[in-house]
């Protein structure tokens, strides 16, 4: 009896290595998660509880006196809208946007987009924040798309808007 147990013991010891050790492979026809949408200008963009709508765009080789865009650069200068149409609090900063060009390029927006720049902070359920933000872009760029990732739970992709 103390070899069978033995035996016995032994090959459940190998079943269960042999049960961790192998990795599943995925169906062939298995679905895949569809591509975020991309909006356009103008349009209201909804993603785990937050609004975003592109107002306008605008290019301009200068923001104030002392922000002038470098030779063969503009600046790209976003008015956009967000709302927070969830049930939590929605941090908001210009610095969770980001611009991507058709090259691969992508630019961080400035520090300070003039007057009307869009402010940091926070939405209640139903409110809204209004403010332009810029990016230093090449002057030739083309397929522009605006990526705004805020930092709430559960928004593993971002908000994407095509500009041009």
């Amino acid at each position: 009896m103390g070899r069978r147990m033995t035996v016995g013991i032994a090959a459940a010891i190998g079943l269960f290595v042999l049960a961790c050790g192998s990795t599943p492979t995925p169906a062939a026809n298995a679905p895949t998660a569809a591509p975020a949408r991309i909006g356009t200008v103008g349009e209201r963009v909804e993603q785990n509880g937050v609004a975003l709508t592109v107002v306008k765009t605008d290019q301009r080789a200068e923001l104030d006196q002392f922000q002038k865009a470098k030779a063969g650069n503009v600046f790209l200068v976003v008015e956009v809208l967000i709302e927070n149409s969830g049930a939590t609090k929605a941090p908001y900063n210009p610095l969770y946007f980001t611009v991507k060009d058709g090259d691969g390029f992508e630019y961080n927006a400035a520090l300070v987009a003039g007057d009307n720049s869009l402010k940091s902070g926070e939405l209640a359920q139903g409110e809204k924040a209004r403010g332009v933000v810029a990016f230093e872009v090449k002057e030739n760029a083309k397929g522009l798309v605006l990526s705004y990732k805020p930092l709430v739970f559960g928004a593993d992709e971002a908000i994407r808007v095509a500009l041009n």
